[in-house]
């Protein structure tokens, strides 16, 4: 450093070599330039010593040579002439004083020494309140806390802290909502209700409703060609990468990896539900929620949850104006430009308001500078509710006229205003206490506060089942009680097969209920006799029996017609069916060749290989979907087994996915194996991903996790280690850091014990160098603590005197007192 030159070859510790052009004699002016005859180096030039005291130096001030003790306390040349200690400035630090040659420093106001030492080279200042590795630290002695103990947490005002809107849970930063937990304390996780954390290796809670690896409970996984509904491992009819999914009490398919932000990474999860600390959502990429700031805030992280870091430039010190722009010396950001801090009170903050700097504490109940500089509450609103109120630096929301809250807080991110009369997790009246969440009860949606039945077309709700009442016999149902129509009856008590018996024909229940008829027949509710065989009765002309299993004129019993043009008579009743024998969808019956109306038997109609659904439709077979493993052909007709080449209802080609060498075709769907050149397989399996040192060789293998690491890469696939913070090193592999050791230190792995021959005793591993620590007796560590050296004895100049003593030697002595002696006369 000024006034200083490195002569030597090498510019590491153990070979620098630094001289003052100007007042080494050795090197005067330039390299190797010795002065002789007695001369020193003044100004750079060989000149006759002016200084008398040894102990001094020749220094050229202006024009005038001067003597001067560099290495006393003199803060103008200290250590070397006109080396003043005002002028030399160190990160964070000023000096004013010199001692033994070495200037003094203490740090700037607001800043901690950490170093322990008060030279330029045993100082280290550091701003207590966001110094990463010494984070809240209020001496040398009193470190503060090292934040990288903590992944993902950073140095906030004095303390490690995660992110906003996020919890320090399991060692993980996390959005506590994101994965479906409650709350997290001591890494002690507990989820929401319905979730349970079933895989102990994520800081996540997986949905018992939906994850088909955790169906109902942790221990049950659905087959391959299985989706998991409402907790039970149901066949998946869904196309290739959809998920069944429960929607206000419909079965759905939904594609929750992809882009719907309404089922984004599971059912049901809506990414605008979820709002953060300074942000919210709108959108959906590959099953993530994509955030974006709100007004007055940059983001300089990701999009996701768990990325996105939303800073504001015109106040935030680390990014003042832009992206990583400290402010340093106690300065602080104000309008996006760093200056003196006009604040006295350290819990507060300089705001620009117009053209004015104003302080405010903006962590306090401020509600237009809540939280941030000039962020008024009334101006950002959340979903249904609005806020003017700020306590503790939140805005404090409350729900509008018609909402209530159920989600617990009343900050941005924990309110959840809800209409409970439609609400399907929350269903209820507006004054209720409690609501009742319709996922628990499958098939249902919310109705005026109540979790109604979502029946399909054609049927209605009738307490815990959807009914066709034509079809059974029902007039109407209050709450699961049935009211029959005429003469119909539900014997049984089922509700599920509706009004069963028809008290004009049963002989087990003629009439009324329970009344049988013991040798005869029931005819219009009456019980008669007859000598007709059975599935006959005498309808007929003087009393002939005539059919009445499926006769129009006589169905179930004498003179009850059908109309032949709407309905024909099955089963002893009449029935609308359709034309020919054509089955229908939306018909339970259909008419056969012979006129008589019959159940449609897919089983006896179509018969085909490998499906798994097919249906009748208008007379033809329609195939629904194949078994697993198999896929309908391209004219929809037969199952084609799956391959790599064609897979799964989409028919994809596996093998055209981008950078794969391997791929199969798994339940229906593509399936990457391995993947060529540097890429590794996706997380989901579908495709290859360029490796990187977030996912390196895999996308579960994070190469920044790696304990104690300061920069690492992705090589080959392997994560490889390039340096390590703090006492540490790389270790031999490049895969881990390995804490310094005497025998294991630095970068290079020296074996500090090497250096202990000769005269040295012992040595130590310091900043990742080895030096030199203890000596034999009448030897001293010289400087760079590289050696030992002999101590000197003796004064500092032999003199030339004559024999003397003394504490200069005594006139005409030989020398040997503190100065030697002085020459006689």
């Amino acid at each position: 450093t000024d006034p200083y030159t490195n002569i030597a070859d090498k510019a590491v510790a153990s070979g620098i070599q630094c001289v003052d052009f100007m007042t080494d004699s050795n090197h005067c002016g330039k390299k190797n330039n010795v002065c002789k005859d007695g001369n020193v180096c003044i100004g750079g030039h060989c000149k006759a010593n002016p200084c008398t005291n040894p102990l001094e130096t020749a220094c050229l001030v202006g024009e005038e040579n001067k003597c001067f003790n560099i290495n006393a306390n003199n803060k103008d040349h200290c250590g070397a002439c006109n080396y003043k200690c005002s002028d030399h400035n160190v990160t964070n630090a000023t000096s004013d004083a010199c001692y033994d040659g070495e200037c003094q420093y203490t740090c700037n106001t607001g800043f901690v020494n950490v170093g322990g030492g008060a030279t330029a080279d045993t100082i280290k200042c550091i701003n207590p309140r966001t110094d990463y590795n010494h984070c809240g630290a209020s001496s040398a002695t009193s470190r503060g806390d090292d934040c990288a103990r903590y992944p993902g947490k950073s140095c906030k005002d004095g303390t490690c802290a995660c992110p906003d809107g996020q919890t320090y849970c399991d060692r993980k930063c996390v959005v506590l909502s994101s994965v479906n937990i409650d709350s997290c304390s001591d890494d002690k996780i507990t989820c929401k209700s319905g979730f349970d954390r079933c895989d102990k290796t994520k800081v996540a809670c997986q949905d018992l409703n939906q994850d088909k690896e955790h169906c109902g409970k942790c221990s049950t996984k659905c087959n391959k060609d299985e989706s998991c509904y409402n907790g039970q491992c149901v066949v998946n009819e869904c196309a290739n990468g959809q998920t069944l999914c429960d929607v206000e009490g419909k079965a759905e398919c939904k594609y929750t990896m992809s882009e719907d932000a309404a089922h984004c990474g599971a059912c049901n999860y809506v990414c605008s539900a979820h709002p953060l600390k300074n942000a919210k959502s709108n959108s959906c990429i590959d099953g993530q929620c994509q955030y974006v700031c709100d007004d007055n805030f940059t983001n300089i992280g990701g999009a996701t949850a768990s990325t996105i870091n939303c800073v504001d430039f015109m106040t935030d010190s680390n990014h003042c104006g832009k992206k990583d722009n400290v402010c340093k010396d106690g300065n602080v950001c104000i309008g996006g430009h760093c200056k003196a801090n006009p604040c006295t009170n350290s819990s507060e903050t300089a705001c620009l308001v117009g053209e004015e700097n104003k302080c405010f504490n903006i962590n306090a109940t401020n509600k237009d500078h809540c939280g941030a500089c000039n962020y008024k509450c009334s101006e950002h609103k959340v979903t249904n509710a609005t806020s003017d109120v700020c306590k503790a630096g939140k805005c404090q929301y409350t729900c509008n006229t018609g909402f209530v809250n159920v989600g617990g807080g009343a900050t941005a991110d924990t309110i959840k205003c809800i209409d409970p009369r439609n609400d399907y997790n929350h269903c209820g009246k507006l004054d209720a206490n409690t609501y009742e969440d319709c996922s628990k009860k499958p098939g249902r949606k919310c109705v005026d506060g109540v979790c109604t039945l979502n029946c399909p077309t054609g049927q209605q709700d009738c307490g815990t089942h959807c009914l066709n009442f034509t079809e059974l016999n029902i007039d109407k149902c209050n709450n699961g009680t049935l009211v029959c129509l005429k003469d119909f009856e539900n014997v049984d008590g089922k509700v599920e097969n509706g009004c069963e018996v028809n008290l004009k024909t049963d002989s087990n229940n003629c009439g009324i209920k329970g009344k049988k008829c013991e040798n005869g027949y029931c005819n219009n509710g009456t019980c008669q006799t007859t000598n007709c065989p059975q599935n006959e009765l005498p309808c007929g002309e003087n009393g002939a029996c005539e059919n009445v299993v499926n006769n129009v004129n006589h169905c179930g019993y004498c003179g009850n017609t059908c109309s032949g043009t709407t309905s024909v008579c099955s089963n002893r009743k009449c029935v609308e069916c359709v034309d020919d024998g054509q089955c229908s969808g939306d018909k339970k019956r259909c008419n056969n060749l012979s006129g008589i109306c019959q159940e449609c038997l897919i089983s006896d109609h179509c018969e085909i290989q490998n499906s798994l659904y097919v249906s009748c439709e208008v007379g033809s077979c329609n195939l629904i979907a194949c078994k697993s493993g198999f896929h309908k052909s391209e004219d929809g007709k037969s199952c084609v087994e799956d391959s790599p080449e064609a897979c799964g209802s989409t028919i994809s080609d596996c093998t055209e996915i981008a950078n794969s060498n391997e791929v199969a075709c798994n339940a229906g769907n593509c399936e990457v194996k391995t993947c060529s050149g540097d890429n590794h397989v996706s997380a989901d399996k579908k495709s290859c991903v360029q490796n990187s040192k977030e996912a390196c060789g895999s996308a579960t293998n994070d190469c920044t996790t790696i304990a104690n690491s300061n920069e690492v890469a992705c090589n080959e696939g392997n994560c490889e280690v390039k340096s390590c913070t703090g006492d540490n090193h790389v270790s031999a592999d490049k895969k881990t850091c390995e804490v310094d050791t005497i025998h294991a230190c630095g970068p290079k792995i020296d074996d500090c014990t090497k250096m202990i021959t000769g005269n040295v005793v012992e040595a130590i591993c310091q900043g990742g160098e080895c030096k030199v620590s203890t000596c034999k007796e009448g030897y001293e560590v010289n400087g760079d603590q590289t050696e030992c050296v002999e101590k000197a004895t003796g004064g500092t100049d032999p003199g030339n005197g004559g024999e003397g003593s003394g504490a200069d030697g005594g006139t005409g002595g030989t020398g040997t007192g503190d100065n030697g002696g002085t020459e006689s006369p």
